[in-house]
């Protein structure tokens, strides 16, 4: 790369869709000095990426975004410990929790971008089709319990 930017808001910045998509504009602001770069990376807690996206749009209309949501056991569990993200640069290093953080990534005509996803999930044989949900939670598939649905 020639040049890359970093931008973060904590998540105590982050209550509603429209404070997400406000942190989406400030993060991508501080990480690109309002220069628009060839990609961003992102790292959000889960719950209003949409909106974060939609901010950093704002401020870099058309550029490739390419990451979503941090997560732990929170996502199960509840937000006793919310997932954090790292953040920094020569200036100096931080976490924040439950908010954002964003890498704005300016390359040359030899840069090569590869990207590899690495989870511990994998193909199975299982199926289902949803049949009830509420936002981003499933509660049934296959009208069974959704945590029963698939073992």
């Amino acid at each position: 790369a020639s040049r890359c930017g970093v931008g973060h808001v904590k998540g105590s910045n982050i209550t509603d869709a429209s404070s997400a998509r406000e942190a989406g504009i400030a993060a991508a602001k501080q990480a690109t000095y309002c220069q628009v770069p060839d990609l961003i990376v992102m790292c959000a807690a889960p719950g209003w990426e949409e909106h974060i996206v939609s901010g950093i749009n704002h401020v870099c209309p058309g550029v490739r975004i390419f990451g979503g949501s941090a997560g732990n056991d929170s996502l199960v569990g509840g937000a006793e410990t919310p997932p954090w993200q790292l953040h920094g640069s020569l200036a100096g290093w931080g976490a924040t929790s439950g908010g954002v953080v964003i890498l704005a990534v300016w390359h040359t005509e030899a840069s090569m971008v590869h990207s590899v996803l690495s989870h511990c999930y994998g193909p199975t044989s299982h199926k289902g089709t949803v049949t009830w949900a509420e936002g981003r939670v499933i509660f049934e598939i296959d009208g069974k319990p959704a945590g029963n649905a698939l073992l």
